[in-house]
C-alpha cells in the first residue's frame, strides 16, 4: 500500500489483474494496443 495516498498498486504482472482487465470484450482494443507495444508488432485482427 502506498503510504502517502493509502491506495493499493496492482501490477499487470499479476495474472488475476491482467485477466480482469483484458478478458472483457470491450477491452479488446486496449489489449491489442498493449500487445503491439510490448511485442513491437502490428496486429491486424
Amino acid at each position: 500500500m502506498n503510504k502517502t495516498t493509502n491506495k493499493l498498486k496492482f501490477s499487470l504482472k499479476n495474472d488475476y489483474i491482467f485477466k480482469k482487465i483484458f478478458a472483457k470484450e470491450e477491452n479488446n482494443s486496449k489489449l491489442k494496443d498493449f500487445l503491439e507495444a510490448i511485442l513491437n508488432i502490428d496486429i491486424k485482427k
